[in-house]
């Protein structure tokens, strides 16, 4: 019986060995990298692309890639499209498919990787009703990534340590939950370039921290700070969260306060000066989605002197004469006898012509209100249905012509 046991048992080795012997000698490393490159590009919309040194198997349902770069491609708008920036690249990567989330229609990754000296662990993907993010990265050395993109580039050292637990609904977003924490340790910037404004100095950080907690559907900013001597940021908003992840919304305000010899040399670049309230405080926001974000300055929320004044001269009421006032009453007298004086003598003139039988026709006389009079209710000149006097914007209308008055 134990013999039975053991050739059993030895037969089932000798099986596992030679499969595994068998697949990772016959495995299509090229044609799987071709495909891993494919699923990407497909599952981003063409957005990220992954490039590998190779390929090879990992326990039963896994790849193992040497040399992973994981890339970000912009489309073209006109002409040539921009080179890709590099997002991601570790050293060793290994990435399994698990089983169980297949059954209900899900795709979920597990990753276990060397990446800039530090670790990454975790897993990945989408379940039945939505996605799931679940990784943690230690001792990430900031040092070896280069932060060259088209408006931001600088000298970056400083250890990275984060924390991602996302469960995203897609049926009930507001059922979602999760947080994300990001830490610092040690950043220093040097050689900065941003949006045309250079840094020779170098900026080393105190505090370096961002933390979002989720809560109704949106990854919103509890705790959002970068804070050095010579440049202090602080952030906040949310992140509104959607099914594939990738495709969320931002909507975070950045507020920054630099030196005052950085404060001199910032405001007088354009896209910095837009962004330039009266207390010297700069505001940036960045929108679109964590596949395709967007950094510009936040006119809502910059408030000068100068347009507020604007403001204000607009809003100002133009002078009007009040109706009480006794100058515009006795204005009114005379206007009055003016015109009942008028009156009798066109009625006067009419009655000698037709005594004398004449036809010869008399051309009005002159006759002008008072300068700075306006007409009321009863001594209007213009036609019938409308208000004698209106205020047309804050403009004077032309006096109307004087009409001829008959008897």
């Amino acid at each position: 019986m134990l013999q039975k046991v053991v050739l059993v048992t030895v037969g089932a080795l000798w099986g596992l060995l030679v499969f595994v012997l068998g697949v990772t000698l016959s495995f299509p490393s090229e044609a799987a990298s071709e495909r891993l490159t494919y699923e990407v590009d497909k599952a981003t919309d063409g957005g990220w692309r992954l490039e590998t040194d190779g390929v090879r198997p990992w326990r039963v349902s896994g790849a193992r890639l040497s040399g992973a770069r994981l890339l970000s491609v912009a489309k073209a708008r006109l002409g040539e499209p921009p080179p890709p920036n590099l997002l991601l690249q570790a050293s060793d990567l290994a990435a399994r498919l698990e089983l169980l989330p297949l059954l209900s229609g899900g795709q979920v990754v597990a990753l276990d990787g060397s990446l800039y000296d530090g670790s990454v662990t975790g897993r990945v993907g989408t379940t039945g009703t939505g996605s799931v993010v679940d990784l943690v990265g230690h001792d990430l050395d900031l040092s070896l990534y280069p932060f060259d993109f088209e408006s931001f580039s600088a000298d970056v050292t400083g250890v990275l340590q984060f924390e991602v637990e996302l469960l995203v609904d897609a049926e009930e977003l507001e059922a979602s939950e999760g947080h994300v924490e990001l830490e610092i340790d040690g950043l220093d910037l040097s050689a900065l370039s941003v949006m045309g404004l250079s840094l020779d100095q170098s900026a080393s950080f105190t505090e370096a921290v961002l933390k979002l907690e989720v809560a109704d559907g949106d990854a919103k900013v509890k705790k959002g700070s970068f804070e050095s001597d010579l440049v202090s940021i602080e952030i906040d908003g949310d992140v509104g969260l959607v099914s594939p992840l990738e495709r969320s919304r931002l909507d975070l305000e950045l507020t920054v306060k630099l030196a005052d010899e950085l404060d001199n040399m910032a405001k007088l670049l354009p896209d910095f000066k837009r962004a330039r309230d009266e207390d010297a405080t700069y505001h940036f926001k960045v929108s679109g989605t964590v596949q395709r974000p967007r950094f510009s300055e936040d006119r809502s929320k910059v408030k000068t002197t100068r347009s507020s004044s604007r403001s204000t001269s607009r809003r100002s009421p133009s002078p009007t004469t009040s109706k009480d006032d006794p100058d515009r009453e006795s204005a009114l007298e005379r206007l009055r006898a003016r015109r009942d004086d008028r009156r009798e003598r066109i009625s006067k003139r009419d009655h000698d012509d037709v005594e004398a039988g004449g036809d010869e026709e008399y051309e009005d006389e002159e006759f002008e209100d008072e300068e700075g009079f306006e007409d009321e209710a009863g001594f209007e000149d213009e036609p019938r249905g409308r208000a004698p006097f209106e205020d047309d914007g804050g403009e004077e209308r032309p006096p109307p012509e004087e009409p001829y008055y008959e008897e």
